[in-house]
């Protein structure tokens, strides 16, 4: 027979005592399921809410901007650069922000969990943690580089075909 398990000040017996050990473990699993499941609901709340504030925030930044930019900058920038900026940061505020967010909030609380399940388990594993760590950080701000290089030569080669559509230059086939 085997012992009982002691986690976190709560005591639980082996899954082989029978039925009243395992409805003990499923309460406490239950318990658990009903706490993600609210903080899913605070952080779609909190993620709808703050995307619509932020999304607001920097739309009207952008347009006072553009509407306070001197002539000469209007004479030398093509329209369709100006339009593709546009219309790709609301579509960036609008749809991936609140998107990117999810993602990220969802993402961070699997590894947190994992990290503290896998140091809680075996210890030791904080050893091997730390350095896996440090190295995708330096992969993070090493892509961080070059995707503001590659988003620039995505904006540049959309360009010339807005610009077409905006000056009613564009012909159908």
């Amino acid at each position: 027979m085997t012992e009982p398990i002691e986690r976190f000040g709560i005591t639980f017996a082996p899954q082989s005592d029978g039925l009243s050990a395992q409805y003990e473990f499923l309460k406490v699993y239950a318990i658990i399921l009903m706490i993600s499941f609210a903080g899913t609901i605070f952080r779609s709340q909190w993620i709808i809410q703050g995307g619509g504030r932020c999304s607001e925030k920097l739309f009207n930044d952008m347009t006072t901007r553009v509407m306070r930019a001197p002539m000469s900058y209007f004479e030398t920038t093509p329209m369709g650069r100006i339009l593709n900026r546009l219309t790709y940061d609301v579509e960036i505020l609008d749809l991936s922000l609140s998107q990117s967010m999810t993602v990220l909030l969802t993402a961070l609380g699997w590894f947190v969990t994992g990290v503290i399940l896998q140091i809680t388990i075996l210890p030791w594993n904080v050893f091997i943690l730390v350095p896996i760590i440090g190295i995708y950080w330096m992969l993070l701000l090493y892509y961080r580089k070059s995707a503001v290089d590659l988003q620039r030569l995505d904006a540049l080669s959309r360009s010339p075909i807005q610009a077409n559509l905006a000056e009613g230059e564009y012909r159908f086939a």
